[in-house]
């Protein structure tokens, strides 16, 4: 009975240093991100009022951040890190687009969408969970219903398919938590995707709402923040284990 009682204990002990340890090894070289993430923040040049180039550059330097971030984890065809690297690059021409959103917004919405697509490819099919599925399009559903009488033509089907995209991409990451409960080695991928798709989704659900429901005080840094977040915890999850061993025996 002693060991029955110590052994969850242990478990989760082990996990919890396991990935205090991986977040030590990781946060160094995520200093370019943290560094760029400061850097859109003091400078807050406008957007949608005034596009600017050096407003796009700025926007996006975290993302090339994350970027390299993810390359230092190693890439081969089609793995988690190249479907993990190929929604950040799409991430980046969405908020390209969006700097100018009057005239290139749904540009922003596509690409986005495609990123969606990339992360929840990443995630993976397995294990399925329809019934994790039908809520998060129940939630999906009732959140279209505020934006759909201020939408306009072509972005009635366009937003639809866009939260269809994300709402996909928050199912695998959430249906992923149930593999590393039975894996220590993909608890922190898992844990860091989950953590990254939800914010992604508040991120988005926050500039639907300013945008097409009502206006939403500080809406603009609210979602930056949690979007960048998002980012952050999705170019996280490339960090496994593997990467740990091999700078521990580096040192």
């Amino acid at each position: 009975m002693t060991e029955m009682n110590s052994s969850p204990n242990s478990f989760e002990r082990s996990s919890s240093s396991k990935c205090v340890d991986m977040l030590k090894q990781a946060l160094p070289k995520l200093i370019p991100f943290f560094k760029t993430f400061c850097i859109y923040f003091i400078l807050w040049l406008p957007e949608a009022k005034n596009p600017s180039i050096l407003g796009a550059v700025i926007k996006i330097l975290p993302i090339i951040s994350l970027c390299g971030f993810v390359i230092m984890q190693g890439l081969h065809f089609h793995d988690y890190n190249s479907c993990i690297l190929l929604g950040l690059i799409f991430s980046m021409f969405g908020d390209i687009f969006i700097v100018w959103e009057h005239t290139h917004f749904q540009f922003g919405v596509i690409s986005f969408g495609i990123a969606h697509l990339c992360y929840a490819s990443a995630f993976g099919f397995r294990p399925f969970n329809p019934l994790v599925l039908i809520g998060l399009l129940i939630l999906t559903l009732n959140t279209y219903s505020l934006y759909f009488p201020n939408l306009d033509g072509s972005f009635v089907g366009t937003v639809a398919g866009y939260m269809l995209m994300i709402t996909v991409m928050i199912w695998r990451a959430i249906t992923g938590l149930q593999i590393s409960f039975c894996s220590q080695a993909g608890q922190w991928t898992k844990l860091c995707a989950c953590v990254g798709a939800i914010s992604f989704g508040f991120s988005d659900f926050i500039l639907g709402v300013n945008k097409w429901h009502f206006p939403i005080p500080y809406a603009r840094a609210i979602v930056m923040v949690t979007y960048y977040n998002a980012q952050l915890g999705i170019a996280l999850s490339c960090f496994t284990p593997s990467q740990v061993k091999l700078s521990k025996a580096k040192e």
